[in-house]
């Protein structure tokens, strides 16, 4: 197995944690403009990697030079697709023999290719080449595997919501936002059909929604917050207006957000300003600049990983101390870390 390297990575930075050894956990969104690619490398130095950015060179590459940055391996221990959409998957299908995976998980094939698989798109074909064979169907209350360290939390990757289905096995507490709910109306697209993953490391919570839509996001904390507060929120669906409903959203209540949005997609001005309205938000961050949007009315340019540049290919980066009580975010390479304490 032979791997290539490009020239844009990520660079390895570690929060110091008072009292504790040893890396911490690391979560790097890579670039994929208006795509979304999210790599976790846990302290055991296990690879997860949610979602594959569009079936194009550049975003195989950035992929390949995350991992190598962060990871310092040549491998992909979990690949999980969220859905099925080619700017969350496609460059998966890229990487072929420059990378070694372990297992794959998904939300299993849509009912329409199963009962006709001439409507399986070619992206599709792809994936099941590289995969080999059946993946890991997940679904809600499922647990991704990760090894554990013998010093410091216990790490956990939960399914929380897949295919439309909610974990009810979470008890939850009510949920005051719930009454605010605006209806839009089901929505039958694959956005709403994501897999919903909530990341623990100690205090330390992140929330990864991939695109899960409105009423799904409200289904997910009404009556009762199935989640509870968090210190990342991976803002749903780029930061698109059909998504990241408030009675979610401020449920979760993020210390910190980052948006996977283009320059010309997502980070719509009704996200920004949820965000903004939610308890105990401090900063969110966003992949690139909104052209459509001035720049009051967006995160602060020190937030914006690729203000000008459509192409982009910088990072933004996450680290969090060993222990969980402390994490960063900086935009890679380059940026000033701007330092957060959990809940």
């Amino acid at each position: 197995m032979s791997i290539s390297w490009g020239t844009i990575g990520c660079i390895m930075v570690t929060c110091v944690c008072v009292g504790c050894a040893g890396p911490g956990l690391e979560i790097c969104f890579i670039d994929t403009v208006g795509g979304a690619a999210t790599l976790i490398v846990t302290p055991e130095r296990e690879t997860i990697l949610i979602d594959g950015g569009w079936p194009i060179e550049r975003d195989a590459q950035r992929i390949l030079d995350a991992l190598r940055d962060t990871a310092r391996r040549p491998r992909i221990d979990h690949m999980i697709v969220t859905h099925w959409h080619t700017d969350h998957y496609g460059a998966i299908t890229l990487l072929g023999d420059r990378v070694e995976f372990g297992q794959f998980y998904d939300r299993g094939l849509p009912e329409a290719w199963l009962l006709d698989p001439a409507q399986m798109p070619d992206q599709m074909r792809a994936y099941q080449r590289l995969t080999s064979g059946p993946t890991i169907t997940m679904a809600a209350g499922d647990e991704i595997p990760l090894r554990q360290g013998l010093i410091g939390p216990r790490l956990r990757l939960r399914c929380l919501m897949a295919s439309g289905r909610v974990d009810e096995n979470i008890a939850g507490s009510p949920n005051p936002y719930c009454a605010q709910h605006e209806d839009k109306g089901t929505d039958l697209s694959e956005n709403g059909l994501s897999i919903v993953l909530l990341l623990s490391y100690g205090p330390f919570d992140f929330f990864l929604g991939g695109d899960l839509t409105w009423n799904f996001e409200r289904d997910l904390v009404c009556p009762k917050n199935r989640v509870g507060q968090v210190e990342l929120f991976q803002v749903n669906h780029h930061g698109l207006r059909s998504s990241n409903n408030p009675v979610l959203v401020h449920a979760l209540a993020p210390r910190t957000a980052v948006m996977f949005n283009g320059p010309e997609k997502g980070a719509d001005q009704e996200v920004l300003e949820t965000l903004r309205r939610s308890p105990g938000i401090q900063d969110f961050w966003q992949l690139h600049r909104n052209t459509r949007l001035s720049a009051t009315e967006q995160a602060p340019s020190e937030r914006v990983a690729n203000p000008d540049d459509p192409e982009g290919g910088r990072a933004i980066r996450v680290s969090v101390g060993r222990g969980g009580q402390v994490f960063r975010i900086w935009i890679d390479p380059g940026g000033e870390p701007a330092q957060y304490s959990c809940w």
